[in-house]
């Protein structure tokens, strides 16, 4: 497995970990905007990127390399109270139970192995300038 193929993995693993949590807080125009959290020195960064319109991109890189390839297609997302609902093409389902506080997002996190051992949660994402990626309409969905 190549290195890009083996963080994509981790990244949806990471997400959907995180469907495991809870906490309270959110709604469909608090979750919007560019959101990013930095995990320390050895580089493992996670980025969220809530459009108008429903559409949401993640990735494991800062936000505004959106040249990436993480950030080469789009998935969905729906707000229903304090869960936040990602889904993409191929019927991937994640549940994100999240906080929003102004400029900070929480999302607690359960306990995942060794990843939870350097990174415990919860994890708080910072909001972040916003991305063109939202005005981009030739992107694809993931």
């Amino acid at each position: 497995m190549t290195r890009a193929a083996f963080r994509s993995v981790s990244l949806f693993v990471f997400l959907g970990l995180l469907a495991l949590v809870g906490a309270c807080g959110s709604d469909a125009r608090s979750v919007l905007g560019t959101w990013f959290v930095d995990f320390g020195p050895d580089g493992e960064q996670f980025c969220l990127i809530y459009c108008d319109g429903g559409r949401v991109f993640v990735g494991d890189s800062l936000c505004t390399e959106t040249d990436r390839s993480d950030f080469s297609a789009y998935s969905t997302y729906v707000v229903d109270g304090d869960q936040v609902v990602i889904s993409d093409s191929e019927g991937e389902v994640i549940t994100l139970t999240t906080t929003v506080d102004g400029d900070s997002m929480t999302i607690a996190a359960p306990e995942f192995g060794e990843f939870n051992e350097d990174y415990p949660g919860p994890f708080v994402m910072m909001r972040t300038a916003p991305s063109p990626l939202c005005d981009d309409t030739s992107i694809p969905a993931r």
